[in-house]
């Protein structure tokens, strides 16, 4: 026995719509990720801040492979800045910061206040990143 072609039709729609919902939450929920305050501070202007969460943190270790020892080393020599060490620094902290940002959101925070990160080398050729900071919810002072 096959199922009328009437409710494979309506079935097909209901997955579409399903499949647009799905997709619309989480392009909702990337743009309340986004929308996160990060701050070094210990309080935002124009806001007050309604509950502290937790301090959270996030990580990353990246390895620095033939960067470190090609470019590195002439950087080191001639006293230059390394762009492509630089460059490696940045998207680290970019990662950390993407992270930590989760961690907010997954507590329903909107903000992050006294936010640090540090950078340390393991050995020679891994670069470590640390963020720090406490997750808050936030609201605009009236």
């Amino acid at each position: 026995m096959s199922i009328p072609l009437d409710c494979r039709i309506k079935a097909g729609r209901q997955r579409i719509l399903e499949n647009e919902r799905l997709a619309q939450e989480k392009r909702d929920a990337e743009a309340l990720k986004k929308a996160i305050i990060l701050t070094s501070g210990y309080s935002v202007e124009g806001y007050r801040i309604v509950e502290y969460r937790d301090f959270i943190s996030s990580e990353a270790a990246l390895g620095l492979g033939a960067i470190k020892a090609i470019l590195g080393g002439f950087a080191d020599f001639f006293g230059t800045e390394s762009e492509a060490l630089t460059t490696k620094l940045q998207e680290g902290r970019e990662v950390v910061k993407e992270r930590i940002k989760n961690k907010a959101f997954a507590l329903k925070c909107n903000a992050i206040i006294g936010l640090d990160i540090d950078i340390t080398m393991f050995g020679e050729s891994i670069l470590g990143i640390y963020a720090n900071g406490t997750a808050v919810v936030i609201e605009p002072i009236e």
